[in-house]
Parts: structure tokens; sequence; C-alpha cells
């Protein structure tokens, strides 16, 4: 009995540590709000925060838990360069002597699942002038991007690599090696090669095509009455 009370009590911790920094930001917001700091108003804070935790519960996003300083230095770069780029390409739609550009919802079908990378990778498309995410498919990590002056089947495949060019790099430099193997299994299929193969992350790929093949259906042509399906690896 009291095995089961400790595995049922690690979720529950498990679901705090998550939402500490949570907690922490809305008391220190809370104490911004009072100007001052004491006893009184620290521990108000936290009751309040707790009631607010619990009150207008969010699912608890799970963070990769690594960091990747020189993919985040690369990707900090590459934001800035597009950053600025992309001010002056809205500022010249602005003030050039022809029609407004015509825009479009662009739909990007991201490789990862994770609720992390999908809200970094539209946070950052949004900071990016020229585009907004109207939407966001969490279900099936799609983002419907709306974007200046796609009207033409190039400007929107553009506007699709730069959206998953920004999952790549935070893949890179933040992401888990599960979302690295997503992202490199897309890559592979369209002829690109693998990024970010150091050995731990081959050991894992390696795991997962394997998974991944086993668990994959194949069709297997059988008898009179059509095909039939199989697993492949079992066929």
């Amino acid at each position: 009995m009291k095995v089961n009370d400790r595995s049922a009590r690690k979720p529950r911790r498990h679901a705090i540590l998550v939402q500490l920094p949570l907690l922490l930001a809305l008391v220190a917001f809370w104490l911004v709000l009072w100007g001052h700091v004491d006893v009184i108003s620290v521990v108000t804070g936290i009751i309040f925060s707790v009631i607010i935790v619990e009150v207008f519960y969010l699912p608890a996003v799970d963070l990769s838990g690594r960091i990747n300083l020189w993919w985040t230095l690369v990707f900090f770069v590459k934001f800035m360069y597009r950053l600025v780029s992309a001010s002056f390409i809205v500022a010249w739609l602005a003030f050039r002597p022809a029609k407004p550009p015509l825009g479009s919802v662009v739909s990007v079908q991201l490789r990862t699942r994770s609720d992390f990378i999908l809200t970094l990778t539209a946070e950052v498309n949004m900071l990016i002038p020229g585009s907004m995410v109207v939407e966001v498919d969490r279900m099936h990590s799609v983002l419907y991007l709306h974007v200046l002056d796609a009207s033409t089947d190039e400007s929107v495949e553009s506007v699709k690599a730069l959206a998953l060019d920004v999952e790549e790099g935070l893949a890179l430099a933040l992401g888990t090696r599960d979302d690295l193997w997503r992202v490199n299994r897309d890559r592979v299929r369209r002829g690109l090669g693998s990024i970010g193969q150091s050995p731990a992350q081959k050991k894992h790929e390696a795991i997962r095509d394997k998974q991944f093949a086993h668990d994959t259906p194949v069709v297997v042509k059988g008898s009179s009455a059509g095909a039939s399906t199989a697993k492949e690896g079992r066929a």
C-alpha cells in the first residue's frame, strides 16, 4: 500500500516542479504590483499564485532539459539576420510604387510533436516582420501563418522552408533527441543530410528507426480477397 502511495505521489511532485517557475513568476508579478516586499505581501502572493495555478490549470509543458550553446548561438545569429532583412523587405513593400502585396495564409506541417518546440516556433515566426501566426493546430503540429507577398508557389514554399528551418534550429538548440530524430527523418526523406549527429544522437536515432520500422504497416499482396496489411519487419 505504501508503494502505491509513493508511486501516486511521483506525478504530483513532477507537476509541482514543472509549475514552480510559473509560481515564482506570479509571486514576483504580485510583488511588483504591491511595490514593496514584506512578509504579508510575499505570503499573500504565494497564496494567490497557488490559487491561480490550481483554478486556471493548464497542461504542463515538459522542457527538454538540454541546451546546446553552439546551436543556440547559431540560431540567434540567423534569427537576427532574418529579423533585419525582413524589416527592410516589409518597408520596401510598404513604400514601393506598386500595388499592395497579396497576402496568403500558409499551413506549415511541423515535424516535432513537442508543445515546447511548437510554441517557440510559433513565437519566433510571430517576431519576424511580415508573418503572423493566425492559428495553431496542437494535435497535428500545424502552424497557419498569414504572410505578406505570398502570391506565388515559390513564395509559399519559401515561407514553409523558413518556418521549418526555425523548427530545426530550435530542435538543435533546445529540443530533445526525439525532436531531432523526427527532423532528421524528414530531411532524409527529402534527400537532405542529417544534422546534429553526435554519438548519443546517432544511437538514439538507430533505436527509433528500428521502432518506427517495426510499427509501420506495409501492404502485402495476398489472395483474391485483396491486399492484407502486416507490420513492417514481421512480413
